[in-house]
């Protein structure tokens, strides 16, 4: 037990980390304003809950299958269908989120700041 708890413990070690090199990033990439970063960081951190709870879902989808194959339950065909058009109609919702988030901080970010926030994110989602 003591093992999971540090695992645990690191782990969230390690995402706070992430999140603070991440905040410290965009600020410096954006070149945000004080202004700017008060409004922007609340917003940022509320996509990134959204789009962690669409991951969620997918990674139970995915678990429930493993599972069953590790169990070596028979899967039906309609069983992978749903889990596949499940898993589709999520990776779309994350496309829409993704869009609605950087097009919704055109009150906020100007032009540039725009696109370079476009493009650091698809830097993250390749890191």
């Amino acid at each position: 037990m003591d093992d999971e708890k540090w695992e645990r413990d690191d782990e969230h070690g390690r995402r706070e980390r992430m999140e603070t090199m991440m905040v410290w990033r965009l600020t410096e990439e954006l070149d945000l304003k004080p202004v700017q970063a008060e409004k922007f960081f609340p917003r940022f951190r509320e996509h990134r809950k959204n789009l962690s709870d669409i991951q969620k879902e997918q990674r139970e989808i995915g678990k429930r299958l493993r599972q069953k194959i590790g169990e070596e339950e028979k899967i039906s065909k309609s069983e992978v269908t749903s889990a596949i058009k499940k898993i589709t109609v999520l990776r779309k919702k994350t496309v829409d989120v993704e869009e609605n988030f950087l097009l919704g901080m055109d009150d906020l970010l100007d032009p540039l700041q725009m696109s370079i926030l476009g493009m650091f994110k698809q830097e993250m989602l390749r890191e």
